[in-house]
């Protein structure tokens, strides 16, 4: 799998964030510079579902993609800026505490929604995130198959 979290524990550090750093720009490109430009919402949510979907299902990558949790992010920075803006060090934090990325994506997603549309006054923008986050869920769900994980001991871990 080639996302940030995996190439983090398989190869290093170094490269996990380097992974990270780009997804997260691959996700904003598109979509912040229409925002810059003044460009409606719709176009910025069709922009971003493109560069998602093309994340999901990489043609080099024989459509074995990753979840897309930086990807989405970076949507979501061209979508409703400030509440990203908010949620990323919240997210960063959480991830450095826990040593897990997708409870920081959970929190990402959970604080830019209602964020991105209080403060933007943008419900589309706000609903386009929420369908991010829940793209994202749905894609680890498929790749995963579970959202449960079995430990070796027979417990359960979240």
């Amino acid at each position: 799998n080639p996302g940030a979290a995996n190439i983090y524990r398989e190869i290093g550090r170094r490269y996990g964030i380097t992974v990270l750093v780009l997804d997260v720009l691959k996700g904003a490109a598109p979509t912040v510079p229409l925002l810059l430009l003044g460009e409606p919402t719709w176009t910025r949510v069709l922009a971003g579902g493109a560069v998602l979907l093309g994340h999901f299902f990489p043609v080099f990558w024989r459509y074995h993609g990753s979840t897309g949790m930086a990807t989405g992010m970076g949507v979501t920075t061209g979508l409703v800026a400030m509440g990203a803006l908010i949620a990323a060090p919240l997210a960063l934090l959480i991830v450095y505490l826990t040593r897990k990325a997708g409870y920081a994506g959970l929190l990402f997603f959970a604080v830019t929604v209602p964020l991105g549309g209080l403060l933007h006054w943008d419900a589309l923008g706000a609903l386009a995130v929420l369908a991010v986050g829940a793209a994202i869920l749905i894609r680890a769900r498929l790749q995963y198959g579970t959202w449960i994980r079995p430990r070796a001991d027979g417990q359960v871990q979240a």
